[in-house]
């Protein structure tokens, strides 16, 4: 049991530096890229030369942005910016939004009322006509089997069939004020509305009001995107992304992102892998173990760090620390002695976050000699 646990352990995605990314469209035809920890731009221009961009979505490493003045949905390389397919969609009218399931892409254009369904790797229509009658459609959310769509034109937010598009509820909810995002919390649906500066909380299940007034004081607000307990939001009106807590709706920062013109929509990307490297060396001739353990300083939330030393078939305990986001780099050295020569000797350390669990780990071992 042991020896499965650290293989399981062992076999998670190796780690590399990183930051996570959070990407805001701009009117001005733009997509920068921002440290989703601090708010500093990446890289203000990440996308340049669109068509008053609205919708982004990310497919692994895809990057699509819907462009509403030229009727296009493109391409992009999530982790560079680069061009993989300016036109990869075509024809629509005024594209402003998107889902994304498996290989299927949503795409919610404004013009026409409609929701189509196109092959996410080939850009082909699989149903451009997937669900009509929409009226003025801004935002789409994927809950499992649910595709939720936020009507602008007449204040509802519908519930439809993902895999068939027939309706479950036309009119989940009602009366709110042109709204324009839609997030997930938990079994909590979040609904920003444009004209009342405000984030409002439903039941996703029933489309009952919990909170009208969830967050308040907002600016024009856009786009919505949530990563784990942080709720990020595009505010049109003043050129800011705030931050926020999804569950609470406490502050966390208003202005978290400064200084974009006209932000559209923002979308969080996933957390970037952590860096932990260790090594280790068996002094034979003095039966002493040397370990070296290093945490690189690019982990973007706060975590617990541990390490264990494995030997004939047992488990010790090496150290637990704490270890805030953004940390300098840091190393820890120990030493075991009087370690007999009898085969493999192992040490595993992991880095832990109370959203995401284990989000990295490292495995290392050698032979202190013949059992």
């Amino acid at each position: 049991m042991l020896l499965l646990c650290i293989a399981a352990l062992w076999a998670l995605p190796a780690n590399a530096n990183g930051i996570q990314p959070v990407y805001v469209s701009s009117l001005t035809g733009t997509v920068g890229e921002y440290n989703a920890a601090n708010g500093a731009a990446v890289k203000a221009s990440f996308i340049t030369g669109l068509s008053e961009p609205f919708g982004l979505a990310l497919s692994g490493n895809n990057l699509f942005v819907a462009n509403f003045s030229s009727g296009t949905v493109g391409q992009y390389n999530a982790s560079t910016g680069a061009i993989i397919n300016f036109s990869f969609i075509t024809g629509l009218d005024e594209p402003i939004a998107f889902a994304v399931s498996g290989n299927s892409l949503y795409v919610a254009t404004w013009g026409n009322g409609t929701i189509g369904k196109y092959n996410a790797t080939t850009g082909a229509a699989i149903d451009a006509s997937f669900i009509t009658g929409l009226v003025e459609p801004h935002a789409l959310l994927l809950s499992g089997s649910h595709l939720f769509v936020a009507n602008f034109g007449n204040a509802t937010i519908g519930e439809y069939n993902a895999a068939t598009g027939a309706a479950i509820n036309p009119s989940l909810i009602t009366g709110v004020v042109e709204p324009t995002g839609l997030a997930l919390s938990g079994t909590h649906l979040l609904v920003s509305s444009f004209n009342t500066g405000t984030i409002s909380e439903y039941n996703v299940t029933t489309g009952s009001l919990i909170n009208p007034d969830f967050i308040t004081g907002l600016d024009e607000p856009r786009g919505l995107s949530s990563s784990f307990s942080n709720l990020f939001v595009a505010n049109e009106g003043n050129g800011t992304v705030g931050e926020y807590n999804a569950t609470t709706g406490a502050t966390i920062n208003a202005s978290l992102i400064k200084g974009v013109t006209d932000p559209t929509g923002v979308l969080v990307g996933p957390y970037p892998p952590c860096t932990l490297n260790d090594t280790l060396s068996y002094n034979a001739s003095t039966n002493v173990l040397t370990m070296k353990f290093t945490i690189g300083n690019q982990e973007t939330a706060p975590a617990t760090w541990n390490a264990w030393l494995t030997f004939q078939d047992t488990m010790e305990s090496l150290f637990s620390v704490s270890q805030p986001k953004a940390n300098p780099p840091k190393a820890v050295n120990k030493t075991k002695t009087g370690l007999s020569a009898e085969g493999e000797v192992g040490v595993l350390s992991t880095l832990t976050t109370t959203t995401q669990g284990i989000v990295c780990s490292s495995w290392v071992q050698t032979n202190t000699g013949t059992p």
